[in-house]
């Protein structure tokens, strides 16, 4: 979970268009489709080992890895019980965001440490935004903005799986 307002909020891995096989793409076209995509256990090794480096050496306030939902999802999932917000911008489109795609990982620093922090580590990682006391999530991209109270979205995010357990029993 992210630790406190004014923290910096930075993603690394590349987020393409990996839908297939997704919770995106199962909600949208009611079923799992298409060929996996190729997994790069050198980039994963990698993206491991930076993110290792960076806690070894204390710039790193927190590391959330990105799987189900993608890094709309993931940095959801950072916020949940804090009481804490963000404001952040994704330079890519508003479907990308759900993407998992491989080996990404959301980190947040304390704003102290950017210049050292991206001195060493600047290439491998991209600056998403900042972390909030206000309680409200707002992601903006390149063609449309994410905004819902921190509240709100755990309130679903918890109920999906309740959802998810009816839906099941329903066809037993």
């Amino acid at each position: 979970h992210f630790k406190k307002a004014g923290d910096l909020i930075y993603l690394i891995g590349k987020t393409g268009q990996a839908f297939n096989g997704s919770e995106l793409q199962l909600m949208q076209t009611g079923k799992i489709e298409g060929c996996l995509f190729d997994f790069d256990l050198e980039e994963e090794v990698a993206n491991q080992k930076v993110v290792l480096s960076a806690i070894q050496e204390g710039f790193l306030q927190s590391a959330h890895d990105l799987s189900e939902g993608g890094l709309a999802v993931g940095l959801a999932e950072c916020l949940f019980s804090t009481g804490l917000g963000l404001d952040a911008f994704f330079d890519g489109k508003v479907e990308q965001v759900f993407s998992e795609d491989q080996s990404r990982f959301i980190v947040s620093i304390s704003s102290e440490q950017r210049e050292a922090f991206e001195a060493k580590y600047g290439e491998g990682f991209t600056y998403l935004g900042r972390v909030t006391d206000e309680g409200e999530y707002r992601l903006e991209t390149q063609t449309g903005t994410i905004h819902a109270s921190v509240e709100e979205l755990n309130r679903l995010w918890e109920g999906a799986i309740g959802c998810q357990i009816k839906e099941k029993e329903s066809l037993l």
